[in-house]
């Protein structure tokens, strides 16, 4: 049975390449609960390369390359009783990919992962049924905006659905009333990896030249405005707002939904998900523990940001409507 409520929900990180035994253990000693990490094995990678991922991160250094190294992480979650899950969540998994990824997933479990993370549809009922210990989760780029899209993936065999980071308060909300309901847990974005485009839609990415490439290039400039004069015209408002703030903690810790948990405790939500394979973690997770273990409202997460500007600008908010119900 799902417990619901501010003390029961969990704080899922992400995990980077570099990550170990060591960090680990710190991010647990920080609040952790349960950890997500990307995991591209010579076998991956000597056939697709890294431009083809099994988990839409595109760069080495974002990925666990070695069964020696997941093991180790795994090891050091399970010492304290924390589960690691692995994201295969490409948009669509081929037959070759899927014979990769068989050995990936089977090399995974034997490390010690408990979960996987996916967002092909037609790929749930095949792991289930090839490695039945696997608990499944959808993957927030699986694009599941409404119930009945939800309600599929639960279907199909789904354990847990992961929220879009796009997706609008009202539209979760109105998801978890319908779908709220004994073993089905639901994550929800909460802390870091701020975006500009829809993750399910969207076939680009942001880790080849970081400054210069699509994704960057438009986090830092509007399309043309007609009559603009100078270069400056092609800075958004937002950006222009942020820079001040680059150096601070609600910069570094990225996107913020601080102010959402209690609500999202109070309507059924399990989860609360950061996504630290390129933020900092560490920062967020600390910040997210101290709001849980509180029990505080939004009052409070904007006392804990210290930086009132941004909070009312909105700019980096998760769920700018989650204070009016």
């Amino acid at each position: 049975m799902i417990l619901y409520g501010m003390a029961a929900l969990k704080i899922v990180a992400g995990l980077s390449g570099a990550a170990d035994a060591a960090l680990v253990r710190e991010l647990i000693a920080a609040g952790a609960d349960e950890f997500f990490c990307g995991y591209v094995p010579a076998a991956w990678s000597r056939e697709f390369g890294y431009e083809f991922s099994p988990n839409r991160r595109y760069r080495r250094e974002n990925q666990i390359t070695s069964r020696s190294a997941l093991a180790a992480v795994c090891g050091a979650a399970a010492a304290q009783g924390r589960p690691v899950s692995v994201a295969f969540n490409d948009h669509l998994v081929t037959q070759r990919a899927w014979r990769q990824g068989r050995l990936l997933l089977r090399e995974a479990v034997e490390a010690g992962v408990s979960a996987v993370i996916v967002a092909d549809p037609a790929i749930i009922r095949v792991v289930k049924s090839e490695f039945p210990s696997l608990a499944v989760h959808v993957s927030g780029d699986a694009g599941a905006c409404n119930a009945a899209s939800a309600d599929l993936f639960f279907t199909l065999g789904a354990d847990r659905l992961i929220f879009p980071r796009e997706l609008g308060w009202r539209d979760l909300k109105s998801s978890l009333a319908e779908l709220r309901g004994p073993r089905r847990e639901f994550e929800a974005f909460i802390m870091g990896e701020p975006c500009v485009f829809d993750g399910a839609r969207c076939f680009t990415e942001h880790g080849y030249d970081l400054g210069r490439d699509f994704c960057s290039a438009h986090l830092v400039k509007s399309l043309y405005r007609r009559g603009g004069k100078s270069p400056e015209c092609l800075v958004p408002e937002q950006e222009k707002f942020l820079r001040q703030y680059r150096t601070r903690k609600p910069w570094e810790v990225g996107k913020c939904g601080l102010c959402a948990i209690r609500s999202l405790a109070r309507l059924g939500g399990t989860h609360l998900k950061i996504p630290g394979r390129a933020s900092n973690a560490l920062a967020a997770v600390r910040l997210v523990r101290r709001m849980v273990d509180s029990g505080a409202g939004p009052v409070q997460a904007r006392r804990l940001m210290a930086v009132p500007d941004l909070c009312d600008s909105r700019f980096l908010c998760y769920y700018p409507e989650s204070g009016r119900g």
